[in-house]
């Protein structure tokens, strides 16, 4: 796998420079590449190269996971164009409910310019597990059909033991692999399989 950060932040490349570190397996190759534009350029030359990179790349890996931050700008835009699927973490907070109806105006006219059916899949992280927070997205569900949503299965709670984890490289897939089983389903369409290694 090969995870691209588009997000100024850089958390992501972070996370896999310290997965890395501590030789943590399955290894992750990232490239920090966030698309710094001037105000007045033009970056339609730089989402081009940006796509014609990120094509490229995936011709190498199995998979090739963009991270990008949220709010509407030219890095999210180009690679939602790129992508071949999109999904979406959504805390039960009023902050990720607008933060999520600014991406459904970005996602429209982002869809006007592809030719195929792309549709974001939307599915609940930080969810508490001591409380009945998860009933909580029912509602949103029906504001924003134009998104895919994750059953009610598929969702990532809030656990301490995340956070504890990231300088050690390790993330929600190391830690709660069944948390993650139902995301896995929804995106690729096929129930994930652990590919053993052999030696010799």
């Amino acid at each position: 796998m090969c995870l691209y950060d588009l997000d100024k932040q850089r958390s992501a490349h972070r996370f896999a420079q310290a997965r890395s570190g501590a030789g943590v397996e399955p290894s992750i190759r990232s490239i920090s590449g966030f698309l710094d534009i001037r105000p007045g350029e033009d970056p339609v030359p730089l989402g081009r190269a940006l796509i014609k990179d990120l094509r490229g790349t995936a011709g190498q890996y199995d998979d090739v996971l963009i991270d990008v931050g949220g709010e509407d700008n030219p890095a999210l835009r180009f690679a939602m164009l790129a992508a071949d699927t999109m999904a979406i973490p959504l805390a039960p907070t009023q902050f990720d409910i607008w933060a999520l109806s600014d991406l459904n105006k970005v996602y429209t006219d982002v869809a006007s310019s592809r030719t195929d059916d792309f549709k974001p899949i939307v599915f609940p992280c930080l969810v508490s597990t001591m409380t009945s927070e998860r009933n909580e997205f029912d509602a949103v569900k029906d504001a924003y059909k134009a998104f895919a949503w994750a059953d009610g299965g598929t969702m990532i709670c809030h656990r301490s033991a995340y956070r504890k984890t990231i300088g050690e490289g390790k993330g929600v897939f190391d830690l709660a692999r069944p948390e993650l089983l139902g995301l896995y389903r929804l995106v690729y369409g096929k129930d994930w399989i652990r590919k053993e290694k052999v030696d010799g």
